[in-house]
């Protein structure tokens, strides 16, 4: 019998609740040792998909502006640089990292969410991924409650294992 998606998905799933900040995202998928987590609203329904990349795009969106703030501040005769009231570079870049700190998860995350149900193949679950270019599929039942995650790495160990 060929394997589905329910037999090699994850169901101890980690989640990242909507209202999450960056600091305590990148404590949870470090602690979890996983690079992209569902987040769900405070109702517990699926609502998007945050990855560690959806967090260092923001990081660099905030390290570009925080470049672009020094830059305003530079001294127009080049010999140095002139602040407003006396901020520094790190006070500037710390004032970037603050406003990182602040973004919630509904802020970082994909909200178009591509899922999958349990019984799918695992042909289809790879073809969704590759065609999306994503790594995990939040498998959700016809109702649309989370019951797992299944990623390209399971799909890989059922192909290397010869389940399929």
């Amino acid at each position: 019998m060929t394997p589905c998606v329910r037999d090699l998905m994850q169901t101890a799933v980690r989640w990242i609740a909507a209202n999450a900040r960056v600091p305590d995202i990148e404590r949870l998928l470090a602690e979890a040792g996983i690079s992209g987590a569902p987040v769900l609203d405070t109702s517990g329904q699926l609502c998007g998909v945050l990855s560690r990349g959806d967090l260092v795009r923001r990081l660099s969106i905030a390290h570009g502006e925080a470049e672009q703030l020094s830059d305003y501040y530079r001294d127009p005769g080049g010999f140095g640089i002139a602040f407003a009231d006396g901020q520094s570079v790190d006070d500037i870049a710390a004032a970037a990292g603050r406003e990182v700190d602040r973004l919630r998860a509904a802020d970082l995350m994909s909200r178009e969410v591509v899922s999958i149900e349990p019984d799918a193949s695992l042909a289809a679950a790879a073809s969704l991924m590759v065609r999306h270019g994503v790594h995990r599929l939040p498998v959700t039942t016809t109702g649309g409650a989370l019951c797992g995650v299944i990623t390209t790495l399971d799909v890989t160990r059922a192909v290397a294992d010869g389940l399929c």
